[in-house]
């Protein structure tokens, strides 16, 4: 997606396990961005689905912007699970 979409040209995958058991997961790119994530998620199954997923495993997608730049905000989705 991150490929096809975003048209980004750098991606950045983060997993760590803290020592209070949770699991945080990130990824976020430097691409166009989403104008409207909300709109993004009603539109296919790629958003809403993780959020139903993320959900389903007792935790929470966030999706939002990876900087402030106006042109290519990126994308960061982030979620974090207790294990």
């Amino acid at each position: 997606n991150v490929a096809r979409h975003a048209q980004a040209t750098r991606c950045e995958l983060r997993v760590a396990l803290g020592a209070d058991g949770v699991l945080a997961w990130s990824v976020e790119d430097d691409g166009v961005g989403l104008g409207d994530a909300v709109a993004a998620a009603q539109r296919g199954n790629g958003l809403a689905g993780m959020h139903e997923r993320a959900w389903a495993l007792g935790g929470e997608l966030l999706v939002t912007p990876a900087s402030d730049a106006a042109a290519r905000p990126g994308l960061r989705l982030a979620a974090r699970f207790s294990i």
